[in-house]
């Protein structure tokens, strides 16, 4: 399909040489007499270049520019100027507005066609350039979105949805590091499933998974946004609670506890309890230690009965 001109000039006879020489070349030419009539035929067909005389009555090719320019339609058409004037001033007002070039009268026709088929190109170019760079754009925004749902993948425990044991254990170190630093508690905890084989021998493991499952979901339902809950292994779970002190990780850890204790499940017709063991972080504390500590409160109350909270 061929690249559709608009020539706007008030002079007939220019507008004939132009047409001659251009049609020739295998171009689509659409004429106008005036500036208004310009305007007009450059909104309805958007062409893909435009001549356009200075000196019209009425408006004249500076204000046409202008207009075109203001418009989002027609901002990005190329604009060469016709003119008798030579003046560089003339030339650079015009470009200031929005000309792309500037062809002098009386025209030559292998100028003409030069110029005019440069800006055509140039044209070409930029938009293959755009959308070169939307594609890529796009491209680049669907590798991010992959990137982001691989790392979340590697991050998260798939049955649970809670964060995964190596990302707990990352972002672990950076809490100690904030807490530390800061003098702001931190405490951990740590909780296990009581009796969960029981449960999976009992309901088989389409039981189990959704103990498992409805388990985190409660974990995450009484978690803040800095809170930070993980399966930890199994049947375990551990979440980092940061700005928390040891009373106020009691609290929260025994609300879990009777929550659970009080749930109904659909496929088990038994309760689920939990057991759970509370650290408190110290500044010389490993994430190891810390750990560590919470995994022996943990132990205490399994061998204290179970279903209960202990801190260590």
């Amino acid at each position: 399909m061929p690249d559709k001109i608009l020539i706007v000039d008030d002079s007939v006879e220019n507008r004939q040489l132009l047409f001659r020489t251009l049609a020739k070349a295998g171009y689509e030419i659409v004429e106008a007499g005036d500036g208004r009539e310009g305007l007009t035929r450059a909104l309805d067909l958007l062409p893909e270049l435009i001549l356009l005389d200075i000196v019209m009555p009425e408006l004249d090719g500076y204000q046409v520019c202008e207009a075109l320019k203001k418009d989002l339609r027609t901002a990005n058409i190329p604009v060469i100027f016709l003119s008798a004037e030579t003046e560089t001033k003339d030339k650079i007002k015009g470009l200031e507005i929005g000309g792309v070039d500037y062809i002098t009268k009386p025209f030559n026709r292998g100028e003409v066609l030069a110029r005019v088929q440069t800006q055509l190109k140039i044209r070409r170019l930029t938009q293959e350039l755009i959308q070169a760079n939307t594609e890529l754009f796009k491209k680049n925004a669907e590798l991010e979105e992959a990137n982001a749902a691989i790392t979340q993948l590697m991050h998260t425990d798939q049955l649970t949805g809670l964060a995964n044991r190596r990302y707990f254990l990352e972002i672990l170190d950076n809490f100690l590091s904030v807490a530390r630093r800061h003098h702001t508690p931190l405490t951990l905890v740590m909780a296990d499933l009581d009796h969960f084989k029981t449960v999976n021998d009992t309901y088989g493991h389409a039981g189990g998974d959704q103990v498992l499952k409805d388990f985190g979901g409660l974990l995450k339902k009484y978690c803040r946004r800095e809170d930070l809950a993980a399966r930890f292994g199994g049947e375990e779970f551990i979440v980092a609670l940061p700005l928390t002190d040891l009373p106020g990780a009691m609290i929260w850890a025994e609300r879990i506890r009777l929550i659970l204790e009080e749930m109904v499940w659909e496929q088990i017709k038994s309760k689920v309890t939990a057991s759970f063991g509370i650290s408190q972080f110290y500044p010389e504390d490993s994430p190891e230690s810390f750990i560590e500590r919470a995994d022996q409160a943990l132990y205490q109350a399994k061998a204290a009965g179970r279903n209960q909270v202990r801190s260590g």
